[in-house]
């Protein structure tokens, strides 16, 4: 369902596209007088909020932030490609598993988890560590390995240098000469 100019298709008419070929969504979209892809969101969205209020944001949190990564690393794994990303990527959400694990008391421990600005603070850097388009863990991995061997894995760069005085001319100037 593209417009006429060849453009790509929107978002929604990919999901409609998908969701026709699914068993009894498109008898539930005719039903309804509606796009199957609606039906499909509708439904994920609905999905989406009962496991808040099931499970909590914090759980469904923690499944995510496991969950994808872990099935990358798998595949990684049995592609022979390389795990430094991945590996990186499981060191910082350990590191943060053992941040809140010091939290003995579990008053203490639900004012971590629960507030907000953690929880924030928590999915933004292991998103961004995990995206193939920040390459956030490539980068700590590439920096820790260089750290620890010694050496620079950014190309060196060249150290800055103040730019030469031009040279002043010290002849005397000429006095013009009186008439008299």
């Amino acid at each position: 369902m593209a417009d006429s100019k060849g453009s790509k298709p929107s978002i929604i008419d990919a999901i409609d596209e998908k969701a026709a070929k699914l068993p009894y969504i498109p008898m539930i979209a005719d039903k309804a007088k509606t796009k199957p892809a609606y039906i499909l969101i509708g439904g994920g969205v609905t999905l989406f909020l009962l496991l808040v209020l099931i499970f909590g944001f914090n759980t469904l949190v923690e499944i995510g932030v496991f969950s994808y990564p872990a099935y990358m690393a798998m595949q990684a794994l049995t592609k022979g490609s390389p795990t430094g990303e991945w590996l990186m990527y499981f060191i910082i959400l350990g590191l943060f598993q053992v941040i809140e694990s010091f939290y003995d008391s579990s008053e203490e421990e639900e004012r971590l988890t629960y507030s907000a600005t953690y929880m924030l603070f928590k999915v933004v850097i292991l998103v961004s560590l995990l995206l193939p388009q920040t390459k956030g863990a490539l980068k700590i991995h590439d920096f820790a390995k260089g750290y620890l061997t010694g050496k620079s894995s950014a190309p060196a760069e060249a150290p800055e240098t103040e730019p030469e005085p031009e040279p002043v001319d010290e002849t005397p100037a000429e006095e013009p000469e009186d008439e008299m």
